[in-house]
């Protein structure tokens, strides 16, 4: 049972996470219909978005002779290295255009930060 605390977070349902995204999660898109309806039973929605810089230390594409899904170790730590995806601005950063959760109270963009993962 709900309470009125209680927030319903939609987590990165973004076109480069769809079925022909640059990351693309198989049968993606089949969560777009069942978020949606389960969305307007909450007064709390949250959504977040990876929002990337193009030269995000994450991407396969930006160290030189390294192939997406390697690992590799950076400052941080162990990193695995993403085909690049969800780039500030661009389409494959986009939400789905189905999803429609107008009452939705705050977007939550991470993954901006070009030096950490």
């Amino acid at each position: 049972m709900k309470s009125l605390e209680d927030v319903f977070l939609i987590v990165d349902v973004q076109n480069d996470f769809m079925p022909g995204g640059a990351l693309a999660v198989a049968h993606g898109d089949e969560v777009v219909p069942v978020i949606n309806r389960v969305a307007r039973a909450f007064s709390h929605v949250v959504l977040t978005q990876d929002w990337h810089p193009r030269s995000h230390v994450s991407f396969a594409d930006n160290h030189a002779g390294r192939q997406p899904f390697e690992m590799m170790t950076l400052p941080y730590g162990e990193q695995v290295l993403w085909p690049t995806h969800c780039v500030q601005d661009t389409e494959g950063a986009a939400l789905h255009r189905d999803l429609h959760v107008p009452h939705a109270r705050l977007l939550i963009r991470k993954g901006h930060h070009e030096h950490v993962d």
